[in-house]
């Protein structure tokens, strides 16, 4: 923070001496408190108006539709404001931007206790009105006031706070959620994806879903994943689908970091959320109905939903492995191979799933039989092997037999 308020220090002198006050604000603060690494730094001057601003700093940059943010030095300045909601969604607002406003009233907007704290540039001293710094100790998620109900992506961002640093959620977090449920279906697509990404790269992903279903809002941010609840399976041991794809999510979170194997870790066994009820209690063609249900998801970048409907399509093959012929190894393993993981990738997500010594030997066999075939190429046949698709075939017979196979029956 020392280096911050260094590099802004001429700023404030400026802004002091026409009146006004410049306070570092939002996450850079609470990473402050946190004794996290300070990446994005937000300003705020407040005591001024526009005119004035813009005559201790002629060359600054209007950036700000909705309210005044300043671009100088390139350095974003925003004004102290407050909000008041006008209509359904998170653009629906009324802003009041004059040089009335005081530190305390723009922080009380915010919409945690720990992103409503400022640090004034001039003196260091940090701005703490509503208990941030308490419940970063506490471990706590609470919202600044009844102003959270003014915005539903903050019932989201509540959620991936609480997944992002492992925090308890209040119940008034609960409660204000909850209130906004009619207006979640309102969140865009990239808002929402950027609230999951981060949640999914936090310490606790599974808290975000967890977050969002005590609240009772998991049906309208993510019904795919709210269908799973209470679906009684027969084969797994830790509970109805939604725990066991809880479950799944944390021994992932575990093995790895990699945003892509954590979501398809969340999303491989959708499909059981709508199996037909004439084939209950069994989920077969769950695979294929998970990916149908992926695919719907158009929130989620394109190359993230190729990969993940490719675990759900493949995973539980995974799990017969000895059980399948030489010719079906060889498709699974070299579509498995094309996907942006690979097979370390697609070897989390199942382990994960099933957490045994036996899947452990399946993986270790499949890494094996993956060395083998992917070790034969087109460039390996005879000159005098026919094209097209003659040469496919033979290709994969070739691929075949360094799995031990003698005699294809299948292709």
């Amino acid at each position: 923070m020392d280096a911050i308020l260094k590099k802004y220090r001429q700023h404030a002198l400026l802004i002091n001496r026409a009146g006004g006050r410049l306070y570092v604000v939002g996450g850079a603060v609470r990473d402050f408190v946190m004794r996290r690494s300070v990446h994005d730094v937000d300003l705020c001057v407040a005591g001024l108006t526009i005119d004035q601003f813009v005559s201790i700093f002629p060359t600054a940059r209007l950036q700000g539709k909705q309210f005044p943010v300043f671009v100088v030095d390139n350095a974003e300045i925003a004004f102290a404001r407050t909000e008041k909601k006008t209509g359904i969604g998170y653009r629906g607002f009324e802003i009041n931007a004059n040089p009335g406003i005081t530190i305390e009233e723009d922080l009380l907007r915010r919409d945690l206790t720990f992103n409503a704290m400022a640090v004034d540039v001039l003196t260091g001293k940090l701005i703490d009105p509503y208990g941030g710094t308490d419940d970063i100790a506490d471990k706590m998620v609470r919202p600044t006031s009844a102003a959270f109900l003014e915005d539903p992506v903050r019932v989201l961002r509540a959620a991936r706070f609480a997944a992002e640093f492992d925090f308890k959620p209040t119940s008034r977090i609960f409660k204000y959620s909850y209130m906004l449920k009619s207006e979640i279906p309102s969140i865009n697509d990239n808002l929402k994806f950027k609230e999951f990404k981060r949640a999914m790269e936090g310490k606790a992903p599974w808290t975000f879903f967890e977050t969002l279903r005590t609240a009772n809002v998991l049906d309208v941010a993510f019904p795919e994943l709210d269908a799973l609840d209470g679906v009684y399976q027969m084969n797994h041991h830790d509970g109805d689908a939604w725990e066991h794809t809880m479950a799944v999510l944390r021994t992932c979170c575990g093995l790895t970091t990699n945003l892509y194997d954590r979501v398809a870790a969340l999303y491989h066994d959708t499909g059981k959320g709508n199996t037909p009820e004439d084939i209950l209690p069994h989920h077969n063609g769950h695979e294929l109905r998970s990916c149908d249900i992926i695919e719907e998801l158009t929130w989620m970048p394109k190359d993230l939903r190729k990969y993940v409907k490719a675990v759900a399509y493949d995973h539980m093959r995974a799990h017969k492995y000895d059980e399948m012929k030489r010719g079906s190894k060889v498709r699974m393993l070299l579509r498995i191979n094309k996907t942006c993981r690979g097979l370390e990738g697609f070897s989390n997500v199942v382990f994960s799933d099933r957490p045994t010594d036996e899947t452990v030997a399946d993986l270790s066999r499949m890494a094996e039989d993956m060395a083998a075939v992917t070790a034969i190429t087109g460039k390996d046949m005879p000159e005098d092997t026919p094209k097209g698709e003659a040469f496919g075939l033979a290709l994969h017979e070739r691929r075949c037999k360094a799995l031990g196979i003698q005699r294809i029956n299948a292709f």
